[in-house]
């Protein structure tokens, strides 16, 4: 204030505030090696690899439902031939009863009889081709393309060996690896949980 007076009038000079290079820094210090979540990392591992055995474990059980209906529907085939067989026994036996009802041998009881076992015959071999038609068409949705075998052309299915008991096998399908897994990522979830006291 007191070089006021000797400055000139119509000149302006510039109020320093500030330097004109000025330092900021700003210091944060943070600890990731005992964090609750570092515990749980390898959870995450399991969890990836257990749901791969779940994906393979679905696959394993459509191909052998696919060998299951198979077998099933190949099954159904001889007993269909069977129960057409006997749908032409009851007819033959109702033409014998209407025969000698005619000729005054026979009652209209054993007639009567003789129809309704032909019906009989006739209900069961169209649900067992109801039940044919029912497998083949989950068969195809099974496998995705339209399966329409005519009579007699499914070969039999070789399914190789049976595994041994002592072998365990039930011990390396899917399902259970896939438990297995899962179990261990609730075993290091928990131990997550338990540690959650720790800072970040």
């Amino acid at each position: 204030d007191e070089f006021k007076d000797q400055l000139p009038k119509d000149k302006i000079y510039p109020v320093i505030l500030v330097a004109r290079n000025s330092f900021y820094a700003t210091l944060q210090l943070s600890q990731l090696l005992f964090t609750p979540m570092m515990f749980a990392i390898p959870a995450a591992s399991d969890g990836r690899y257990a749901a791969e055995l779940g994906a393979k474990e679905a696959r394993e059980q459509i191909l052998l439902n696919v060998a299951r209906i198979y077998l099933g529907s190949q099954g159904l085939d001889g007993i269909i031939s069977a129960a057409r067989d006997a749908e032409q026994v009851f007819l033959k036996r109702e033409r014998d009863a209407r025969a000698k009802l005619e000729v005054g041998t026979g009652t209209a009881v054993e007639l009567l009889r003789a129809q309704a076992e032909t019906a009989g015959g006739r209900n069961q071999l169209s649900m067992l081709e109801a039940q044919r038609e029912a497998l083949l068409a989950l068969l195809e949705a099974l496998v995705g393309e339209a399966v329409r075998p005519g009579p007699g052309s499914l070969e039999a299915l070789n399914v190789g060996e049976a595994g041994r008991e002592d072998d365990k096998p039930w011990e390396e399908t899917f399902g259970v690896k896939a438990s297995r897994r899962g179990v261990s990522v609730q075993e290091t979830l928990l131990q997550a949980s338990q540690l959650s006291w720790l800072p970040t």
